[in-house]
């Protein structure tokens, strides 16, 4: 499979890298600073270096991928960039495909139509009242 991965440098996305790597996925990955990659990347990864608005940026990464993986974490410099890199990513998905996506996002994180058990309930709850504006826009994603 051919997987297009944002968020690569990050704490999950390091994981994701590797677990797809270590199963014989082809993986591209978007980073602003390919510095802050791990020293282990596999030598066929291909790096796009770029923004996760960036439409240029994005057409590259999604090119001859088969799904996108977007593992960013919350951040407090960029409070919308969650939503703001779904908006920009489904516009080049819609154009260039692929047609399948996959959003990784914590337990913290509510979305319409969660069954969440009454312990994770009161986790998300507060996460958000410690954590709020950093993880407030993704459910929005």
């Amino acid at each position: 499979m051919r997987i297009a991965l944002l968020g690569a440098s990050g704490r999950t996305g390091r994981h994701v890298l590797s677990a797809a790597a270590q199963r014989g996925h082809e993986v591209s990955v978007l980073v602003r600073d390919p510095a802050r990659l791990p020293a282990d990347v596999p030598p066929e990864t291909r790096v796009v270096v770029g923004d996760s608005i960036s439409p240029t940026a994005l057409t590259e990464l999604v090119k001859d991928a088969d799904v996108v993986l977007s593992t960013p974490g919350p951040t407090a410099k960029d409070r919308h960039l969650h939503e703001s890199t779904a908006h920009a990513l489904l516009s080049v998905m819609r154009e260039r495909g692929p047609r399948r996506f996959v959003g990784v996002s914590g337990a913290g994180v509510d979305v319409p139509g969660d069954e969440k058990a009454t312990r994770d309930r009161l986790i998300s709850g507060l996460i958000m009242r410690l954590c709020g504006e950093a993880v407030k826009d993704k459910p929005a994603e």
